[in-house]
């Protein structure tokens, strides 16, 4: 039998705690960006590292610089963000059970 992965969405106030968990350094800059894209446009990790200046359309995410459109596209792989996501997140105690995916799916009220 199967083990059924459940996705965990993370919330507004995770994704702040995990904004601010990440370093102000130019080289933290593009895994930044691709958490930024990947939560406000919902885009898969794939779709992030194909991102480009063009493909993004106005308003922009809250908290988003001009400047960041110069780092797309990013130039990381999937595994690599997957594992900064992780690190970041644990530095900001977040749960454990959110992964990379967890930044574009939608927080259900009921």
């Amino acid at each position: 039998m199967k083990k059924e992965l459940k996705r965990l969405p993370i919330t507004e106030q995770d994704f702040i705690k995990l904004m601010r968990a990440i370093p102000h350094r130019k080289r933290n800059l593009k895994i930044r960006v691709a958490f930024l894209l990947a939560y406000h446009y919902k885009l898969k990790i794939t779709q992030v590292l194909n991102c480009k200046q063009s493909n993004l359309s106005e308003p922009f995410p809250s908290g988003w610089k001009v400047h960041f459109l110069k780092e797309l596209p990013i130039k990381k792989s999937s595994r690599s963000l997957q594992r900064w996501f992780k690190q970041y997140a644990k530095i900001a105690k977040l749960n454990s059970k959110y992964t990379f995916d967890s930044l574009r799916l939608k927080v259900t009220t009921t």
